[in-house]
């Protein structure tokens, strides 16, 4: 016969409870609901950090390709300025420095056939705030900063006619009007990359000598 308990001396004592209905958990499915946590809390911790580096590699990398097209742009709009620069480009220096420039014409002149096609970190320019590693360069437009955690792992050219890839501390991409055409590394190579690394995740950012950039 079911056992039953009178709750008497309070305001429920009119009630019954039925003690066949009435249960907990077992140690066995304490134990179950408890790996089931530190698996999904361990499977979380993991997949959080290692989203985190995934979304600020291409976050990087689409810094990297909108300097260069922003660069691009900027040539083929360079009539409209005066005075005119020979071109605009994108340079890149390990570990971590990447800046859109303009290329002027040698110190003293103003004839573009005396540019250089790449980057001139020296001084006389007027102080930009955008640049604050070269303030003081007269070719420094913008500085483009990565996430902290990113950093420019390696920079190769190649020389197609003899098939030779170097690995470089820097890289200047110029592109110079009208076409625009592509200097890379002031026209010695055929083409350039940069390979950037966020924890175990890396990119490849690469450019040709007719500007088409490229992505893995």
């Amino acid at each position: 016969m079911k056992k039953l308990l009178n709750l008497k001396n309070s305001e429920y004592s009119d009630k019954l409870v039925n003690w066949d209905y009435v249960s907990g958990f077992t140690l066995l499915e304490l134990m179950i609901v408890l790996g089931i946590s530190l698996i999904l809390t361990t499977s979380l911790f993991f997949y959080t950090g290692s989203t985190k580096s995934q979304l600020l590699i291409f976050q990087d990398q689409s810094k990297i390709i909108g300097a260069l097209q922003k660069a691009k742009a900027m040539s083929m709009n360079i009539y409209e300025q005066n005075p005119a620069p020979c071109g605009y480009g994108v340079h890149f220096e390990i570990p971590n420095k990447i800046l859109i420039f303009k290329d002027l014409p040698s110190q003293g002149t103003s004839n573009c056939s005396n540019a250089d096609y790449a980057f001139d970190s020296g001084s006389g320019g007027p102080n930009n705030p955008s640049c604050p590693d070269y303030s003081s360069s007269p070719e420094c437009i913008e500085e483009i900063n990565l996430d902290l955690s990113t950093k420019i792992s390696n920079i190769s050219t190649l020389v197609t006619a003899s098939n030779i890839v170097t690995s470089n501390q820097t890289l200047d991409i110029d592109f110079v009007p009208p076409d625009p055409a592509t200097f890379i590394d002031a026209g010695t190579v055929s083409s350039g990359t940069v390979q950037i690394l966020n924890g175990s995740f890396q990119k490849t950012i690469g450019i040709n000598g007719i500007g088409r950039i490229s992505s893995d």
